[in-house]
């Protein structure tokens, strides 16, 4: 039986640039806000299905829902439902292969905004806190060694490393909120600790200088 699997995509970044913009003006736009607030929870959800695919060998059926465990722990194994659904392990893997999905070190940030989103309800400050968390988050950043650590924007917002990372430092400057503020602070901590701190540092200048 033979069902494509569906992949959440990224979030458009002009959606998260408008979105920041507004906010900045205190205009609270209810639709814009779900729009980009959805968008990250269907990636969340997808980041954290392709991960437990990946590194737990476990899936959902496509067809009646049910979990499904490959036959055997390796990549070289069968997801076989009793409805008849059944996909070998590399040709699963290879619905995801670059998609910016493997990542198990943010699973637990994509889990947090998920809860904190559905928290937020009706209340447009607890929405934007979730997906400020959520794009400021950085790959190890619990971990002591952050050496290899980068930007986790990447995974939910459609564009490279480099523009993600420009993007996150053109929101920071374009946001009066100390509390929004405080999550980038956490973000430039972060970026310090990595392989990319001289990049992001001196980019970081550059956005303060240009938008002065």
């Amino acid at each position: 039986m033979e069902i494509e699997i569906q992949w959440a995509k990224r979030v458009d970044p002009k959606l998260i640039r408008r979105l920041y913009a507004s906010d900045a003006k205190r205009i609270q736009n209810g639709e814009l806000i779900d729009e980009v607030g959805y968008g990250l929870y269907a990636r969340s959800e997808s980041l954290i299905k392709a991960n437990r695919a990946h590194h737990d060998f476990i899936v959902d059926c496509p067809s009646c829902g049910r979990e499904v465990v490959s036959d055997v722990p390796s990549h070289e194994g069968v997801f076989a439902c009793i409805c008849g659904w059944s996909m070998t392990r590399q040709d699963y893997h290879a619905t995801y292969r670059r998609k910016q999905l493997v990542a198990i070190t943010i699973v637990q940030f994509a889990e947090k905004f998920m809860s904190d989103w559905k928290k937020a309800r009706d209340s447009y400050a607890k929405k934007m806190k979730a997906i400020d968390y959520l794009i400021h988050c950085f790959h190890y950043e619990l971990e002591n060694d952050r050496i290899t650590a980068r930007p986790a924007a990447v995974n939910f917002i459609d564009c490279a490393l480099i523009p993600s990372i420009e993007l996150i430092l053109e929101l920071a400057y374009g946001n009066g909120s100390q509390e929004y503020n405080d999550q980038m602070q956490r973000w430039i901590a972060n970026a310090k600790a990595s392989h990319l701190s001289e990049f992001i540092l001196a980019k970081e200048n550059e956005i303060r200088e240009r938008s002065k």
